[in-house]
């Protein structure tokens, strides 16, 4: 049996080697005291692999969302004299010196569901509109806390399925779906199987591929186009199911 309590021990284990710690302790210092830190998704799902599976997809950033700022918040200051550039929405990545860890920092109010659908930025809506379910883990940087929606389960059945009904955008969907599917190598639920074959034509699919290589390089661009392919000609979910093979760590 695996224990939510021994997750915790281990992500919190993993926040205390001191190339995250330390720029966490910075962004403390440095941000309005009623900032909330939040670190979700990616690095977090990835050590609850390695946990259930004995495997650890690569880490390369920490993706941290920050609450109680106002979506006006700029990371200027904060981050004056550091490296860092601008993401595509409005976010900023981080390159800490003394850190081989890059950190994505969002502010609350402008997660892309959120603003899309007006929703109050609590913590309780950034859980309901996380996209998919091996995603739904955040760690309170501030009180030591984790939130997580069946995490285990999801994590043990090896598959990506939809957290959230709510479609901000097909074309990024599909992106960060095939993403992760890509970079875990799990299987997609039936209902993302279904989405990825219905709901993606060939206009859409060309701006994918362009996405794609922008964000991940051409050489892996074609990698998880091909495994898109491959999905499209399974006869059924069933026949995907039955054909497809678990995958590990993605090169």
């Amino acid at each position: 049996m695996i224990s939510l309590d021994g997750v915790v021990d281990t992500i919190e284990s993993f926040v205390r080697q001191e190339e995250i710690a330390a720029p966490l302790r910075y962004l403390c210092d440095k941000l309005p005291p009623q900032a909330d830190l939040y670190i979700v998704g990616g690095a977090l799902r990835n050590i609850v692999i390695e946990i259930v599976h004995g495997y650890r997809p690569e880490i390369v950033d920490i993706d941290i969302i920050i609450g109680s700022l106002g979506k006006n918040f700029s990371f200027d200051k904060v981050l004056a004299g550091k490296q860092y550039r601008l993401t595509e929405f409005g976010g900023v990545r981080w390159f800490p010196k003394d850190s081989s860890y890059s950190f994505d920092l969002s502010i609350l109010e402008n997660f892309l569901p959120i603003e899309k659908f007006h929703l109050a930025p609590t913590l309780e809506s950034l859980i309901k509109t996380i996209d998919f379910t091996v995603n739904v883990i955040i760690y309170d940087v501030k009180k030591k806390v984790l939130h997580q929606k069946n995490i285990i389960h999801h994590i043990q059945k090896a598959t990506v399925g939809f957290n959230s009904d709510q479609v901000y955008d097909k074309i990024l969907l599909a992106y960060r779906l095939l993403v992760i599917r890509h970079k875990t190598g799990f299987y997609v639920s039936e209902h993302a199987f279904t989405f990825l074959r219905n709901s993606i034509g060939l206009d859409s699919v060309n701006v994918l591929i362009k996405i794609l290589e922008s964000k991940v390089g051409k050489k892996r661009a074609k990698k998880i186009i091909d495994e898109y392919d491959r999905m499209c000609m399974y006869k059924s979910y069933e026949d995907y199911r039955s054909k497809e093979h678990l995958l590990t760590i993605n090169a």
